[in-house]
């Protein structure tokens, strides 16, 4: 089986639980898990650890989870439900045995991952204490790539943790040596063998029986495992082989291997033509349900045609219903795209009981290699006119995150009339970011006005309009560092402006945390009756 992950337009739905259904393939079972939409703060690992933009968690010895923990599962079999109580159930793709009415799965227990059976014909659960697991990079295949699958009635394969690499610990007290040769960019970042080091697994084979786990192959980056047909038992592994480039923007390099069973000295042998794709399901994909907890948005859309634009520009209105009490501001919020609008809900996206009117405006900005300053400006500030323009007559309070947060904030500075801002997760002094940034990618040298245009604090002198900044305390982006915020904070208000500094402990660049959404729905209200009133 594999593991499905709610998609983002599901979850700007605000659904309090989301539902995933994992079948048997046979259609004789379905497991029903449930989880909460959102994360808590109490499911924070502090010894969780990035590599590049992964985030790693050493308790399950690979990608951490992005969605919040499982908090039931159901079993159907035969017309009867059976409720499973699992403590430090993972979200993971289910292994059914085609053999046995059986089903395996991972969950942490006393710290680490663990392989558990379930017989649901029997009703019975037991964790396999021995087996020390792993999911690696399975998390990275939102198709839903296995940890773990079974051979034959009695023997499953699964990824086992390579356990502490106390060599790679010494390595840390070594100087950080770096040479290159320029012209060229220098990059400082981590290799595959650092990543081998916190998420290496070996493929190996558990016998519930009696419980003894065999090591297969040596440390291996996994993305999934697939049991292999035919006359010789086997398993078909996709793993990672390297890098695309030597930054490695474009990911990890993935290649398929069988892993021969059926001899005593296990080989694993590259599959030609099988390389940088996942390994295919073979199961029925799961579903998933999203439970409303609230009335949806009315939504409506429309094209702007603004001069210079390489598209038209789209901007989505999304109404609460007509009984719920509206702030006095509407959010406008900006976000640069070269594709159509997308999104079919408000970003960022209220929590059931916020009804915060909003609107998206997406940008796909004309930024060719000789852009210039007047005609970058004549698209940002001619959208957000018009889409300010088409919303309605109450004050606009623009926002963004990211870049959209640096669109925010020239658009407040240059288009008049607009009551106030929301920058979220930005980088506010593009000097910072000297070789590129977003669709620019000449140097700062090159181009200094720019850079300069598109840096916060080189106009915080002209934004006279009430401005919210908020960002991640952990944010791990070297580009929007929490340094930023602060920065810009202390230079609007030095300048005679109005600021509000928001840093949220625990959260990246991006915010995961159910109480983060819920604090920031209250604080985005608060906002635009406050910018609503000093307008």
């Amino acid at each position: 089986m594999t593991l499905l992950t709610l998609a983002d337009d599901a979850l700007d739905r605000s659904p309090r639980e989301i539902v995933r259904l994992d079948e048997d393939p046979s259609g004789a079972a379905r497991a029903r898990v449930t989880s909460p939409a959102l994360r808590g703060l109490a499911d924070h690992r502090h010894a969780d650890r990035w590599w590049r933009d992964l985030r790693l968690d050493p308790s399950v010895g690979g990608v951490a989870a992005q969605r919040a923990q499982p908090t039931s599962m159901v079993i159907e079999h035969g017309g009867e439900e059976w409720p499973v109580t699992l403590p430090g159930l993972l979200g993971c793709a289910l292994a059914w045995s085609p053999f046995a009415p059986r089903v395996a799965g991972l969950a942490v227990q006393r710290g680490c991952a663990r392989p558990w059976i379930a017989d649901y014909a029997e009703r019975t659960l037991r964790i396999v204490e021995p087996a020390r697991a792993a999911t690696s990079l399975t998390g990275l295949d939102h198709g839903g790539a296995a940890a773990l699958c079974w051979l034959d009635p009695h023997t499953l394969a699964f990824l086992a943790a390579c356990g502490h690499d106390e060599a790679a610990d010494r390595a840390v007290e070594e100087p950080l040596i770096y040479d290159a040769t320029g012209p060229g960019y220098v990059s400082f970042e981590p290799g595959l063998d650092d990543l081998l080091a916190a998420a290496g697994v070996a493929v190996a084979r558990l016998d519930p029986r009696d419980e003894t786990v065999e090591p297969l192959t040596g440390p291996l980056l996994v993305r999934g495992l697939r049991p292999l047909g035919g006359r010789r038992p086997g398993v078909l592994v996709c793993h990672a082989t390297g890098l695309r480039d030597a930054r490695g923007r474009d990911g990890l390099v993935w290649s398929d291997a069988r892993l021969d069973l059926s001899t005593p000295a296990a080989t694993l042998e590259p599959v030609a033509g099988d390389v940088a794709a996942p390994p295919a399901p073979a199961h029925r994909p799961p579903r998933v349900q999203a439970r409303e907890a609230a009335p949806r948005l009315s939504t409506s859309t429309r094209a702007l045609a603004v001069p210079g634009m390489e598209h038209a520009a789209r901007l989505a209105v999304f109404a609460p219903p007509p009984e719920t009490e509206r702030p006095a501001a509407n959010l406008l919020w900006i976000r640069a795209s070269r594709g159509p609008l997308a999104c079919s809900t408000p970003v960022p996206a209220p929590l059931p009981g916020a009804a915060t009117p909003a609107a998206t405006l997406d940008l796909p900005l004309h930024w060719p290699a000789d852009a210039t300053l007047a005609a970058l400006h004549d698209q940002i500030a001619g959208a957000a006119h018009a889409a300010a323009a088409a919303i309605g007559d109450a004050p606009i309070v623009v926002g963004g995150h990211s870049f959209g947060a640096t669109l925010a904030l020239f658009a407040l500075a240059h288009v008049p009339g607009l009551a106030g801002a929301i920058a979220h997760s930005g980088c506010y002094n593009r000097t910072h970011t000297p070789f590129g940034f977003h669709y620019e990618r000449r140097r700062y040298w090159d181009v200094p006005d720019i850079y300069d245009a598109f840096s916060a604090l080189r106009f915080a002198d002209r934004i006279r309009r009430p401005v919210l900044i908020v960002h991640g305390l952990e944010d791990a982006n070297p580009a929007t560092h929490p340094d930023h915020a602060a920065q810009l904070y202390r230079a609007i208000v030095a300048t005679g402006g109005t600021a509000r500094l928001v840093l949220l402990p625990r959260e990246e660049h991006s915010f995961r945390y159910r109480e983060t959404h819920e604090r920031l729905t209250r604080i985005h209200r608060d906002w635009l009756e406050r910018a609503a009133d000093a307008h």
